[in-house]
């Protein structure tokens, strides 16, 4: 059973890692941060979104590549076999 509150909890701590990621992406102090207009802001969560695409790319680059080798490794080995 779940408790009251779980989802909060949750959604709190997410808030948090967000938080603590735009803290450590702007290099500052939280009291900087807080200074800091809505604009800089947006620009600070831009700069992170691209980061995280770059890296999802990546990531996504190198499954394909190694699928890719598995089925030539495959199907080199069916033809190997069916000789």
């Amino acid at each position: 059973m779940e408790r009251p509150g779980a989802d909060n909890q949750i959604e709190g701590r997410e808030f948090r890692r967000v938080k603590q990621m735009l803290y450590e992406k702007s290099g500052m102090t939280e009291t900087q941060f807080k200074a800091l207009s809505t604009p800089e802001i947006q620009e600070i969560k831009q700069e992170i979104r691209e980061e995280k695409k770059e890296e999802d790319q990546g990531v996504l680059l190198t499954y394909v590549v190694v699928s890719g080798v598995v089925g030539l490794v495959l199907m080199a080995a069916l033809y190997l076999i069916t000789i």
